[in-house]
């Protein structure tokens, strides 16, 4: 997460930075980035990736949240695990709304 200011948040979890993001009051987020399952350790915006909450795959928080390159790798990954693939917004509201 990079603010307006150009400060740098980092965080273990997708779901920890949902929440952090959430709970902003003064400053104001401006890019969020995450890394993928394929590519750990390169950084994409968060829309670009799809998210797929599995239990059988879980997460650092226990949110149970792993990142895709995109839309249709994590669609074939339902095939494996179940669960709901989400988008950015979509993963925003779902963690919102528990």
């Amino acid at each position: 997460l990079i603010t307006t200011t150009g400060k740098i948040y980092k965080f273990d979890a997708t779901e920890c930075l949902v929440h952090f993001t959430n709970a902003m009051e003064k400053e104001k987020p401006e890019i969020f980035l995450t890394n993928h399952i394929s590519n750990p350790k390169e950084l994409t915006s968060v829309n670009e990736v799809s998210f797929l909450v599995s239990e059988e795959l879980p997460s650092p928080m226990g949110e149970n949240i792993t990142a895709f390159p995109n839309t249709e790798k994590g669609q074939e990954e339902l095939q494996k695990y179940e669960g709901q693939v989400y988008s950015w917004q979509e993963l925003i509201h779902h963690l919102s709304s528990k």
